[in-house]
């Protein structure tokens, strides 16, 4: 048992089941802390200091604050809980946008992505995210590959359940095996229950012979 910067309830650490961080809103899977179902925090969150200097078009010293209502730079969401804010300017992250990585991978592109905090290029058909093909808001921070010039929605590159492990074990009422979580990067199986393919994280059957597969949601 232990207590987290954050909050003074007293935490137990977990090492498995599948969990929504009460901080950044991420599902999660594995090591966590939790007071109840609903009080949970993974270990970004959980190790993360109250205070630092975050390096983005120019550093900002950022320290955590959960009382005056502003704008996330990265995603244009208007905050009024937990957020990191600048002690010398308006710049401010929510509690998501502050764990983005400066450099990602994707498998669209065989090169480092780079985190981008403007778009300035103002032709509109520029502005499509090369992977999902969907228009970019030009106002929020994106993920650009310098060497092809792609640009990508921050959300396309991690997917939409980054931080769930594949291989974590998961209890679901509605088969009678035991399901693992799957990501199937290239053969998109069919998912039993709606026909389409399980092109992101997807819970499969490990019994020997069950073809069992439903997307995750």
């Amino acid at each position: 048992m232990c207590q987290l910067w954050f909050n003074a309830k007293p935490f137990n650490l977990f090492t498995d089941g599948v969990f929504r961080c009460f901080h950044c809103h991420y599902m999660g899977s594995g090591f966590s802390y939790r007071v109840n179902a609903f009080w949970c925090f993974c270990l970004r969150c959980a190790v993360v200091s109250h205070s630092f200097t975050y390096q983005a078009d120019e550093p900002h010293f950022l320290f955590f604050d959960h009382k005056y209502e502003m704008k996330c730079n990265s995603c244009e969401y208007v905050m009024s809980t937990f957020k990191y804010r600048c002690k010398d300017c308006t710049f401010a992250l929510d509690s998501r946008c502050v764990m983005f990585r400066r450099i990602a991978w994707h498998k669209s592109d065989q090169h480092t992505l780079t985190l981008a905090y403007q778009d300035l290029d103002d032709y509109p058909l520029r502005r499509n995210c090369d992977i999902c093909e969907e228009e970019r808001d030009p106002q929020k921070w994106f993920y650009h590959c310098e060497t092809c010039d792609n640009a990508m929605h921050i959300e396309c590159v991690f997917g939409k359940y980054p931080f769930i492990n594949a291989g974590s074990k998961y209890a679901y009422k509605g088969h009678p095996h035991s399901l693992t979580f799957v990501k199937k990067i290239y053969y998109y199986t069919e998912c039993v229950r709606c026909r389409e393919p399980c092109e992101d994280l997807a819970l499969e059957c490990i019994e020997q012979g069950c073809k069992y597969i439903v997307i995750y949601r």
